[in-house]
């Protein structure tokens, strides 16, 4: 007497298998999707096509000074820089930028912070740093409470950071590196590189 496992056509057959495949991958490819994620939101050096590194952008005028005195960074006092240093769109209301804040005292050390508050205010700033028991890591500090700046510099959200620098000690400041997402080791390292010891902007 055939069973009825053994009367089930060879269509049906495949059917089952090809569930088997699809079920036993999806894991796999979650898990492929959600480090994809991950890698996208980390800092990244920019693709530029030309190889040559972009102008600053414009600094929008600016009369309101920063947290606790620090003095707003102008366009002017921005350009009088001999560089390197480091602009980090940063925000009160972004976790992910008061996580980075230890890393970024790291690297404050080594280099000159300046910060720019996106959709935030000194006040809410401040708040947020004496909530956290921290140190501002910033050696000047904008608000930019409408987006304006992050406007012309192309922010997409924050953190959002810039490496500016000079070719050459005559040549202009220029945004050598470029990269969204807290900061790790790795990307610590790179800043530094590329800011201290004369990398390229692509890394090299």
């Amino acid at each position: 007497m055939t069973s009825p496992h053994n009367r089930r056509s060879p269509h049906s057959r495949r059917l089952r298998k090809i569930w088997v495949y699809v079920l036993g991958a999806a894991p796999l490819v979650l898990a492929g999707a959600l480090w994809g994620v991950v890698i996208a939101a980390r800092p990244h050096p920019p693709q530029a096509a030309t190889g040559a590194w972009r102008p600053v952008p414009s600094v929008p005028p600016l009369l309101k000074l920063g947290v606790g005195g620090e003095a707003a960074f102008t366009a002017a006092s921005l350009a009088k820089q001999p560089g390197p240093l480091l602009v980090v769109f940063t925000a009160s209301w972004c976790v992910p930028c008061r996580t980075e804040l230890p890393a970024l005292h790291a690297l404050a050390s080594k280099m000159p912070l300046w910060a720019v508050l996106y959709h935030d205010s000194p006040e809410r700033y401040s708040a947020a740093l004496r909530h956290d028991h921290m140190a501002s890591p910033f050696c000047h500090l904008r608000p930019d409470p409408e987006g304006a700046m992050a406007l012309e510099w192309g922010v997409s959200g924050v953190p959002e950071l810039f490496l500016l620098k000079r070719a050459t000690p005559q040549a202009p400041l220029a945004v050598a590196w470029h990269g969204s997402g807290p900061l790790d080791g790795g990307s610590i390292q790179h800043i530094l590189h590329l800011g201290l010891e004369g990398g390229d902007h692509d890394g090299t």
